[in-house]
């Protein structure tokens, strides 16, 4: 689920609604899957990691292969 576009970017109000009934119950739902999810891990929110050098700003993205999910908003936030 890409939670950081459905809550601010706000990693705090992110954390407290994982860390919550809405998101027991989203963990729950993995079950429908033969699945089991134990917990929550957050990797920052629309951050990017690579494993050739560090990213702060948009200049040393420059040359490097980013994959996301084909979804609309996934994409067009790294292009702007």
């Amino acid at each position: 689920m890409l939670l950081s576009f459905l809550l601010s970017t706000q990693v705090n109000k992110l954390l407290d609604t994982v860390h919550s009934a809405a998101g027991d119950k989203m963990l729950s739902k993995l079950n429908n899957m033969n699945l089991q999810g134990i917990g929550w891990m957050e990797n920052g929110v629309r951050h990017v990691t690579n494993n050739s050098r560090p990213v702060e700003t948009p200049e040393d993205l420059k040359g490097l292969k980013i994959r996301t999910m084909k979804f609309r908003r996934t994409s067009r936030h790294l292009t702007l």
